[in-house]
């Protein structure tokens, strides 16, 4: 999802000193960032990609809930962050420490990374990394990082903002190095299902597996883990975990699930608990152990007469004919009626048989991108279409949508397709932004038989060629009987996009599409003799 600023508003920087040049501090260090001073007495900023927006003091509700307390952040960019924050050096004897600290994210929808690193020099380039912690939570989190030292010394702390380009900023409180090592809390947190993306004609021999996170403050050794399909039996496995702190698994059970009933709505719920160990604090907060979702084992069906339509403006009824793995998509119908995308899942259809010797239409009613006063968000999207169990990385992009708001009106683009050879297929609408704030919505899809294959090859036979497609640089028209009267290029949501002169029967037209964002297209032709042709292409 991509973002146009309408207001800018940034704190005041303080890039002072090198931290190299500032006295050695001892531990316990303590930096509650309650004043700038505390900043620029402690710390070095570093603006590694010169984009002028770095590390900057805030004040606000702190990470002590003090209303008018002081902290740090780094705020939103339209390239990817490389900001560091450094601390002045240390004196710190061989040993074993630890560094805590608060982060929070601006959005929960936008996630960021940060990386905490060390070393006994100011050059972030020599540090090493005790650990990269990826968070969307609006609230601040405690995170920790043990540290052993061998050679007494000055050492040096570093924050590096990492995050991906257009998210919505960091923030970071109360840091301190004290020393021993750090014996906190575990909390094991489910990230989300390995399941199979989409349920058509599904086997008994269907893995099943989790992806977990440890967001606590102590290391994790092994963890139990169950599932159960629907009312069936639950199946456990203990899994040697070795999760340190801020770090992420994935695990798969050994024994594989039967989803082989057609046309039914599996329940997938799972559990995950850490095995207990001496000396270990038991994990307290299970409230993000368990999850649970529905996945659907459709059987392939022939494409109705009427055609597959799904039309959500009268209820959530066709919702059934979808799925979507992790529940990515929410039926909203107080006031847009239609399906809203909510966290970047691809929403894929049930099952359908075509044939390479039939055409098809297919139309979408959809709704994207939205005006939040600061700034306008712009969503990316793809409609494809690909045969059932290929990887969906390979499918044909039958729409493709890049920068998009529509301005609270719903467009309807209709585009016509083959396909190479007989077989079951589906559809899926793919969100492209990485992250979704639900500002696209989709209202209606609907896929119907168009006539006999062969219709593009006819107008080429009729002499109007289009090439190369899809296409970066010039986009090529030309007339075999050199009738060209006016050429019209309309993106997907229906606006001219470009428009030729009069060509006056010209038997060539050329177009640079540099200026193009990358998307499907539509061309429009039209002849000295008024026949319309219209073709479509894709932009890169």
């Amino acid at each position: 999802m991509k973002k146009a600023m309408a207001l800018l508003s940034f704190p005041v920087l303080f890039c002072g000193s090198l931290a190299a040049q500032l006295e050695p501090a001892n531990v316990p260090f303590q930096c509650d960032f309650n004043t700038r001073s505390a900043l620029e007495e402690n710390w070095t900023i570093l603006d590694a990609n010169n984009d002028g927006i770095t590390w900057g003091f805030y004040n606000g509700v702190d990470a002590d809930g003090n209303a008018e307390g002081g902290y740090v952040g780094v705020d939103f960019a339209d390239i990817a962050s490389d900001d560091y924050l450094i601390s002045r050096p240390l004196s710190l004897e061989a040993g074993t420490y630890h560094i805590g600290f608060y982060i929070k994210s601006s959005s929960r929808n936008f996630p960021e990374r940060i990386a905490v690193m060390y070393g006994n020099s100011s050059e972030v380039d020599g540090m090493t990394v005790l650990q990269e912690i990826d968070f969307a939570r609006t609230d601040y989190s405690f995170h920790v990082s043990n540290v052993t030292i061998t050679e007494a010394g000055n050492y040096y702390f570093a924050f590096h903002a990492c995050s991906d380009a257009d998210m919505m900023g960091m923030y970071l409180d109360n840091v301190f190095v004290r020393s021993g090592r750090y014996d906190g809390e575990p909390d094991l947190a489910i990230e989300s299902l390995i399941i199979p993306e989409i349920g058509c004609d599904l086997s008994s021999e269907e893995r099943i597996g989790v992806r977990v996170r440890n967001q606590g403050t102590a290391d994790i050794s092994q963890i139990t883990m169950s599932y159960q399909i629907s009312n069936g039996p639950v199946v456990e496995e203990t899994f040697r975990a070795n999760l340190s702190i801020g770090n992420s698994r994935t695990f798969l059970f050994t024994q594989a699930a039967d989803l082989s009933a057609s046309n039914q709505t599996f329940q997938v719920s799972i559990q995950t608990r850490i095995v207990e160990e001496v000396g270990v604090q038991p994990e307290a907060d299970l409230s993000n152990n368990d999850t649970s979702l529905s996945l659907k084992n459709f059987s392939p069906i022939d494409l109705p007469e009427g055609g597959f339509v799904s039309d959500f403006r009268t209820g959530e009824g066709d919702l059934a004919d979808w799925s979507a793995p992790g529940e990515g998509w929410e039926y909203e119908g107080t006031y847009y009626q239609a399906l809203m995308s909510t966290n970047g899942t691809p929403l894929v259809s049930r099952c359908i048989n075509l044939s390479s010797e039939r055409q098809y239409q297919l139309s979408l009613i959809y709704l994207a991108g939205a005006d939040v006063e600061v700034f306008v968000l712009y969503d990316d999207f793809d409609v494809l279409c690909g045969p059932y169990g290929s990887d969906m990385a390979d499918w044909e992009t039958i729409m493709s949508f890049r920068g998009v708001y529509t301005e609270g009106a719903y467009n309807n683009p209709i585009e016509t397709f083959n396909v190479p050879e007989d077989g079951t297929y589906n559809i899926a609408i793919v969100p492209r932004n990485g992250t979704c704030m639900g500002s696209l919505y989709v209202q209606n899809l609907s896929l119907s038989d168009a006539g006999p294959a062969g219709l593009e090859e006819e107008t080429e036979a009729q002499g109007i060629r289009l090439y190369p497609n899809p296409v970066d640089g010039l986009l090529n028209i030309t007339a075999e009987n050199g009738s060209i009267h006016k050429v019209r290029i309309y993106n997907m949501a229906g606006a001219l996009v470009c428009q030729s002169a009069d060509l006056n029967g010209e038997a060539h037209w050329q177009y640079n599409v540099s200026n193009l964002a990358a998307g499907t297209y539509v061309a429009e032709i039209t002849t000295l003799q008024g026949q319309e042709t219209v073709r479509k292409f894709v932009v890169r």
